[in-house]
């Protein structure tokens, strides 16, 4: 599902792009502005606490979970 949604957003600023006549380059285009190079350091490795097992149940409150089909990007 949430891949289906990122098809038809892409597809729509595709769209978006091609009406504004290219004045808006698509954001996955350039670096995230915020970030600087080699920013990250990896030198202290968090220790993350154990998380009990939650049921299914508990995790998918919406019945969701399943087998589900891939949606084709051929646009």
């Amino acid at each position: 599902m949430v891949e289906t949604i990122m098809i038809v957003l892409a597809y729509n600023m595709r769209i978006f792009s091609e009406r504004t006549g290219g004045r808006f380059k698509p954001v996955w285009e350039i670096p995230f502005d915020g970030v600087a190079n080699n920013s990250f350091s990896a030198t202290c490795p968090l220790a993350l606490p154990e998380e009990p097992d939650i049921p299914l149940q508990a995790r998918d409150p919406f019945n969701i979970s399943g087998t589900w089909m891939r949606v084709s990007d051929d646009i």
